[in-house]
């Protein structure tokens, strides 16, 4: 996934527009963690891309790959 995470390169504002038109917010790397765990998945790697976002990589947990 490509997110913003909250602490690394955004501001109030994005966080404001993602509660206002999803009711959502920015997470930290291990509030993003916790929720894919919810899923199965395992973090695999964390990658810093253009404009303040974020690549986290989640792989199946207990697969070999």
């Amino acid at each position: 996934m490509i997110e913003p995470i909250r602490g690394i390169g955004t501001s109030t504002a994005i966080d404001l527009f993602m509660l206002m038109c999803f009711g959502g917010h920015e997470r930290t790397i291990a509030e993003l963690t916790t929720l894919a765990a919810t899923s199965g998945l395992t973090p695999h790697a964390t990658t810093p891309v253009a404009d303040g976002r974020t690549a986290l990589e989640f792989r199946v947990a207990g697969v070999d790959q």
